[in-house]
């Protein structure tokens, strides 16, 4: 598996040199400062390590802990309701991601999150914030 199921990751982005986050104060996600890939964990940080959770069919949910809340697309990429990294309702699609090769770089493997509800993928946008891909 790209994404191994209970591992802790960062979502760095290649392009923007910034992970991304769930901010608290606005219920968006959003992009750290600039950082090398190599930079992360950052002390302190608590935005910007996610939990991988088996979200059944092959896909993953991705949970981060200080919120308790999950990574949701929608219109933009939001943060779900609260829940348990343990209590994925299966009615929700929004928070459900295919894990998709897209090779390596820096010498760390690279993925892209498809997320089939929208078909659409996760991106970042050129001020640094989670967005949403045209159709895919």
């Amino acid at each position: 598996a790209l994404l191994r199921h209970g591992t802790i990751v960062g979502l760095w982005n290649e392009v923007h040199h910034r992970f991304m986050r769930m901010n608290p104060h606005n219920g968006h996600m959003d992009g750290s400062a600039s950082k090398h890939l190599h930079h992360y964990p950052a002390h302190g940080w608590a935005w910007e390590p996610f939990r991988v959770v088996d979200a059944g069919f092959g896909q993953v949910a991705l949970h981060n802990a200080r919120n308790n809340r999950f990574i949701k697309m929608a219109h933009d990429m939001i943060r779900s309701p609260t829940r348990n990294w343990n209590q994925l309702p299966g009615g929700w699609g929004s928070e459900r991601f295919t894990v998709v090769d897209a090779g390596h770089s820096h010498g760390a493997q690279k993925v892209a999150l498809h997320n089939p509800h929208y078909n659409r993928f996760v991106s970042m946008c050129h001020h640094g914030d989670g967005c949403v891909s045209p159709g895919k």
